[in-house]
């Protein structure tokens, strides 16, 4: 998870709180132009050669077939 947050504490709260087993990362600087979205909440999901599998702007349920089978 990518936070933009100014309070470092509220999106790794969020992430326990929502019982997500992944670590939250802050940039260093500016970001990519990938990453400049309108919508919230963006979704990205990239490959294990960090490839772009699925961009997505807006609410989306995760929790589908087709979400379990892209991260396999």
């Amino acid at each position: 998870m990518l936070s933009l947050d100014d309070n470092i504490n509220l999106p790794k709260r969020y992430a326990i709180k929502s019982h997500l087993q992944l670590p939250v990362y802050y940039p260093a600087e500016g970001l990519p132009e990938i990453f400049r979205v309108d919508g919230i909440p963006p979704t990205f999901i990239f490959n294990e050669k960090g490839e772009l599998m699925r961009a997505n702007s807006g609410a989306e349920d995760y929790d589908t077939d087709e979400y379990m089978q892209l991260l396999k």
